[in-house]
């Protein structure tokens, strides 16, 4: 008599660390840790030589609009940029790899490792002022603004297939608010700024409290699923806990001062432009094999 044998696993049901395994690509890896590569030898080269990147507002030039987002000046500016990098980019590739969305995640990672420091430099001389700039942090936070959306496909792909994408801009409209309280001095303005994106917020949550049964069950299957939830919770955690560190309440460090509207500008376009391209559906099919079993969920 014979009987049949275990039902085989889908790719989202296997144990995390061996996915992990199966998903990881070297060529990824090898792309990742470049760019960690590229700021430590830019620090490595004299300062006389590396202060000829550095922007300086009131005589820009296109090199500099571009060089000046890989230039540091201080060891601590670019240990402090070297984890805010490993943080956002390592979590973020980890749930894009899960969450079906890896062409997508290098995709914008290319973009706005290539494209955003002239961007943003660009933006940065609309506001003309007597000072220098220079350093990664910008490009983080077009990482950040990155986040929320990987985060959102890997809890689609994982958890909930029919969270709608549009949710996502929950999260953005809330940290909106939040900067707007923590990192600008209140006025009218900034006021005015927080209560409009709490009340977007709160169209988006309107639409994911009415589905409060799949709420509850995306926190039970959180919490029961080993490796898969606690890289959910990395990912909201990160996001949350980098924005007090992005938006500081005191901004001066020294004779230096942290440039949140090159921060802001970073978080907003790194949140907009991919999702723009996520709602136009290019990334919609599976990128490999491995995707096959849990994408069709979505």
């Amino acid at each position: 008599m014979s009987y049949p044998g275990p039902k085989p696993r889908t790719a989202a049901e296997r144990p995390f660390l061996e996915r992990t395994r199966r998903k990881v690509r070297a060529l990824d890896l090898a792309l990742l840790f470049a760019i960690p590569a590229l700021l430590v030898l830019v620090y490595a080269l004299p300062e006389a030589f590396r202060d000829e990147f550095v922007l300086y507002y009131l005589e820009p030039t296109l090199l500099t609009a571009f060089a000046s987002h890989f230039v540091h000046l201080e060891a601590t500016h670019l240990l402090a940029n070297l984890l805010g990098y490993g943080l956002l980019a390592g979590v973020g590739y980890l749930l894009a790899v899960h969450g079906n969305c890896r062409r997508f995640f290098l995709s914008a990672l290319l973009v706005i490792i290539l494209v955003f420091p002239l961007v943003l430099s660009v933006l940065n001389l609309a506001v003309p002022r007597n000072a220098v700039s220079y350093g990664f942090s910008g490009v983080n936070m077009a990482l950040l603004g990155l986040l929320p959306l990987v985060l959102g496909e890997y809890l689609r792909a994982t958890f909930t297939p029919t969270l709608e994408r549009r949710h996502v801009g929950l999260a953005y409209f809330v940290a909106t608010a939040i900067i707007a309280l923590i990192a600008v001095p209140i006025a009218l303005s900034t006021v005015a700024l927080a209560t409009t994106s709490v009340g977007i917020a709160g169209l988006y949550a309107h639409g994911l409290l009415q589905r409060h049964w799949q709420l509850r069950r995306l926190g039970r299957e959180i919490l029961e699923r080993p490796g898969y939830g606690e890289l959910a919770l990395a990912g909201g955690v990160v996001f949350v806990s980098y924005l007090f560190v992005a938006f500081p309440a005191d901004v001066v460090y020294g004779t230096a001062v942290l440039n949140i509207y090159v921060h802001f500008l970073g978080y907003s376009l790194g949140f907009i432009g991919p999702y723009l391209v996520l709602e136009a559906g290019t990334y919609d099919r599976p990128s490999d094999p491995l995707n096959t079993a849990s994408s069709s969920r979505s």
